[in-house]
C-alpha cells in the first residue's frame, strides 16, 4: 500500500509505503514525521478527497480507514479543521476524549426535560450526559414489568410474539431473548455517508433520554 503525503505548507506529495495495514494511523504520523520538516507527534493527519477530508483517529489501524492511493494532509488539528468548514458533510474521526473538554458539565437526562440547546452543546461536547436517579427508578419498575410477562408466559406483543405481520406467531420462551437481538441487528442496517461525530452524539442523546421515560422494559445495562 502506498499512501500519499504533504504538510499545509508544501505543495509537494511524499510517497510513504505501508506494508503492514495493522499498524496504526499514530505509527504513519511518525513515519510522515521522518520524513517531512516541521512535522510532529501533535498533529493530525487528514484523508482528502472529492467528499470533503477527515481527521484521522490515531489508534485506528491503518487498513480500517485508509486505501492505496489515499492522500493524506499533515499539520496542527486546527487548520484541517479550518479548511474544511465550508463542507458541510465534513466527517471527523477522532478519539471522543480528545473532543469532549474535560471541563465539560454534565447533565441528567430525565425523558422529559431536555432541551434543544442542551442538545446542541452535547453534540459540540461542550455537555456531557447521566442519567437521573428518578429516571433509572423507572427503567427499573418497567423492567419488573416485562420480567412478570415473560415468567407467568404471558402472550404480549413484541415480547413473546414476533413484529408486524408475524404478530400473531408466539415465541418460545427460549427464544425470546434471540428475537430481541435480531429486532436490533435489523434496525443496524445504514445506507449512506455517514453521520457526522456531532449528530451521532445528538441521536444517542435523544435516544437514552427516549429509553429512560419508562416506557421500554429495558435493562439498565442496555
Amino acid at each position: 500500500m502506498r499512501i500519499f503525503v504533504k504538510s499545509y505548507s508544501s505543495s509537494k506529495y511524499h510517497v510513504i509505503p505501508v506494508e503492514d495495514g495493522d499498524e496504526t494511523v499514530s505509527s504513519l504520523l511518525s513515519e510522515v514525521a521522518k520524513r517531512i520538516d516541521n512535522v510532529d507527534p501533535s498533529h493530525c493527519l487528514a484523508l482528502v478527497s472529492a467528499g470533503g477530508c477527515a481527521i484521522l483517529c490515531p489508534s485506528d489501524k491503518i487498513r480500517s480507514v485508509l486505501s492505496d492511493g489515499d492522500y493524506l494532509h499533515v499539520g496542527p488539528e486546527h487548520l484541517h479543521r479550518c479548511n474544511a468548514t465550508a463542507n458541510d458533510e465534513l466527517i471527523l474521526y477522532h478519539n471522543l476524549s480528545m473532543m469532549m473538554d474535560s471541563t465539560s458539565e454534565a447533565i441528567e437526562l430525565d425523558g422529559c426535560t431536555l432541551s434543544v440547546d442542551e442538545l446542541m452543546l452535547i453534540g459540540e461536547g461542550k455537555l456531557k450526559v447521566k442519567v437521573s436517579d428518578v429516571a433509572m427508578q423507572k427503567v427499573a419498575k418497567s423492567r419488573q414489568l416485562v420480567d412478570h410477562v415473560i415468567a407467568e408466559k404471558k402472550v404480549v406483543y413484541g415480547i413473546s410474539t414476533g413484529f408486524g405481520k408475524f404478530a400473531d406467531k408466539v415465541i418460545d420462551r427460549d427464544k425470546i431473548a434471540e428475537l430481541q437481538e435480531n429486532l436490533i441487528r435489523s434496525h443496524s442496517v445504514g445506507v449512506g455517508d455517514p453521520l457526522t461525530l456531532q449528530q451521532c452524539r445528538r441521536l444517542l442523546a435523544l435516544r437514552i433520554n427516549v429509553l429512560v421515560k419508562g416506557y421500554r422494559g429495558i435493562v439498565q445495562v442496555s
